[in-house]
């Protein structure tokens, strides 16, 4: 069976139908070092070449905000490509990440972190796996996710009704690029204030928003957002 590329395709249009250009797309592919062009991108879209695996990826890195994360990477263990569970050095390597990964049964909770007005946050010097307090690990989030999980617990009212003061966020680190619209997010902007927002994604802003109508949203150019990362479960 080949490789189903529709959601490929339909994220190619939809950037089109936004206004998108595919000589933007060529300029985003050459910043991430493997440049597609702008003609291959067109003719992907409009489905006249069937798109290569390796096309899917590059487009991806280039515009996660658009692109969507091709289905046989696993964001979360270090080799990537799923479908090789035949490769005895990938079963190997398999096995070994698990045991090392897969046994956290607490959570470091290492910070607050604001729903309302902005205040310096930092992780209080804390290594990995450590914290102020341990927390249980969360129910429902599979183990595979848990590799250095953290958690921070909210002040504030800025996201009031949906997360309420005094909330725990479990926190994947080093997840920005797996980030997408709508997502809850730690961030950090250039003065080192930390935030929960719910993110949005424009051509070349960052959107935090608010849920309490009493809260402005704020945007930011990328280059100002030091961290974002992203929350992957909530304990209310």
């Amino acid at each position: 069976m080949g490789l189903d590329t529709k959601p490929l395709v339909d994220a190619l249009q939809a950037f089109q139908a936004a206004g998108g250009l595919w000589a933007e797309l060529e300029r985003d592919t050459a910043k991430v070092g493997q440049k597609i062009s702008a003609a291959t991108i067109g003719r992907t879209a409009a489905s006249k070449t069937t798109a290569r695996a390796e096309t899917w990826e590059i487009l991806h890195r280039a515009r996660p905000d658009f692109i969507p994360r091709p289905p046989w990477i696993d964001p979360y263990f270090p080799k990537k490509y799923l479908g090789c569970e035949n490769d005895p050095s990938w079963v190997k390597a398999r096995a070994e990440w698990e045991a090392e990964n897969l046994s956290q049964t607490k959570v470091p909770l290492i910070a607050y972190v604001s729903a309302g007005e902005p205040f310096q946050w930092t992780d209080g010097g804390y290594g990995a796996g450590e914290g102020f307090e341990m927390i249980d690990y969360p129910l429902g989030v599979p183990p595979v996710l848990g590799r250095n999980l953290y958690a921070v617990r909210i002040r504030g009212k800025s996201m009031f009704p949906y997360l309420k003061d005094g909330a725990i966020l479990f926190v994947k680190p080093e997840s920005r690029e797996y980030i997408r619209h709508g997502d809850y997010v730690i961030w950090k902007d250039k003065d080192y204030n930390a935030w929960v927002k719910m993110v949005w994604f424009t051509k070349d802003k960052i959107i935090f928003k608010s849920m309490n109508p009493d809260y402005p949203d704020i945007t930011e150019d990328p280059g100002d957002v030091i961290l974002m990362e992203r929350v992957i479960a909530i304990r209310f």
